[in-house]
């Protein structure tokens, strides 16, 4: 009977700079502005595309407020039940 040994190649706890949130809002910034500079006129007929963003941001939030203040209400009502608030007299 033989044994295999299967070693696994060391990985870096690092991840890619491609990934990172800010990485890729800075790589957009500067591309937006090289777009300005270069390209005016197709960076301008572009702004449908942020319209377009900004009215999705703005519709999402409502649901958003309205399911986190939905969610919090039964914790609230647990931790009055919990610590019953005394009347000084």
């Amino acid at each position: 009977m033989s044994t295999t040994t299967i070693t696994a190649s060391p990985t870096s706890g690092r991840t890619p700079l491609y990934k990172s949130l800010f990485v890729q809002v800075v790589v957009a910034l500067l591309l937006g502005i090289v777009l300005r500079t270069a390209l005016p006129d197709f960076a301008i007929s572009l702004k449908i595309l942020s319209d377009g963003f900004l009215k999705l941001i703005t519709m999402i939030v409502a649901p958003i407020v309205f399911c986190a203040h939905v969610s919090i209400l039964p914790l609230r009502r647990r931790s009055k039940a919990a610590h019953p608030v005394r009347s000084r007299r």
